[in-house]
């Protein structure tokens, strides 16, 4: 059990990783967007003080100058416009990168069961919140915006499209005691502790034996 735990605290640790790497890249390709704009914005200025140097001067050689300089100005201002749009798409890419990363972190989060704001509205201590037994390692990330509710709200989302054999087997690998959602919070931690004591002392008898053998 503890080693199962234990590989669970890395993958969080390299999901979170992951997350901040993903979101340095992101803000890398955003600073990109925003130089191209920047330079975009100071090539259109640029036009349009030329323009005005233009309206003001009769000098041919002067008018011809800003001619040349306008034309530079608007192919450089092309090249960039291609630029802004490639940096663009690699900052969607960036962004869509940093979602799925955040998703990936969430799916591993630990858990209350029982939501912290839904026990300290009923008056419960931190400490007595903070259970070991009311604590999980969840994978259910496209639900995690409805997980600060009652279990018995929440859990039958979360349950939504799997089989009974499924929920069965869910409830098993996590020592949830069947239809745990409608307990009393003590009732549910007393029950959680006996099934999470069975779980470690049958995965203890298994590492023994593998060790005998």
């Amino acid at each position: 059990m503890k080693k199962f735990k234990f590989s669970l605290e890395k993958v969080l640790s390299l999901r979170e990783f992951e997350q901040n790497q993903a979101q340095i890249e992101l803000g890398k390709a955003q600073s990109v967007v925003n130089d191209l704009n920047n330079q975009i914005k100071f090539i259109a200025l640029e036009i349009v003080k030329s323009n005005e140097s233009r309206a003001n001067s009769t000098d041919l050689n002067f008018l011809l100058s800003i001619e040349n300089y306008v034309n530079g100005l608007n192919y450089k201002k092309e090249i960039l416009l291609e630029e802004l749009a490639k940096a663009q798409l690699v900052l969607e890419e960036k962004r869509a990168i940093v979602v799925e990363a955040i998703k990936k972190r969430k799916s591993l989060e630990k858990h209350h069961l029982f939501p912290k704001a839904y026990l300290k509205s009923m008056g419960y201590s931190d400490a007595k919140i903070n259970q070991m037994a009311n604590y999980a390692y969840i994978d259910w990330k496209d639900n995690m915006d409805i997980l600060d509710d009652a279990p018995a709200v929440y859990y039958p989302i979360v349950c939504e499209g799997k089989s009974d054999d499924e929920i069965i087997k869910m409830e098993l690998e996590n020592a949830l005691p069947h239809e745990w959602e409608h307990m009393e919070y003590e009732e549910f931690l007393v029950a959680r502790r006996m099934l999470m004591s069975k779980k470690i002392k049958g995965a203890f008898e298994l590492l023994k034996k593998n060790v005998t053998m």
